[in-house]
């Protein structure tokens, strides 16, 4: 049986309620696993370049609300 995406998304509240049968354990092949790593290191780089992202914007706007504040102040 193929496993897909829609089957995960469909046992996913069974295994969340713990209501899902126990099943032995698939064995992963070397493939497998570094298929797995490459795309959680993918995911890792996404999120810190987003996170960097939101924190470079976040500090401009914050220079930029206190040089506008400083300028109406100085006014």
């Amino acid at each position: 049986m193929e496993i897909t995406r829609n089957v995960i998304i469909d046992l996913l509240p069974l295994y969340i309620e713990e209501d899902a049968s126990d099943d032995a354990p698939v064995p992963l092949t070397w493939e497998d696993k570094m298929e797995a790593y490459k795309e959680a290191k993918r995911l890792m780089l996404i999120r810190t370049i987003m996170l960097a992202g939101i924190i470079s914007v976040s500090v401009l706007a914050l220079l930029g609300l206190t040089a506008v504040v400083v300028m109406f102040l100085i006014r």
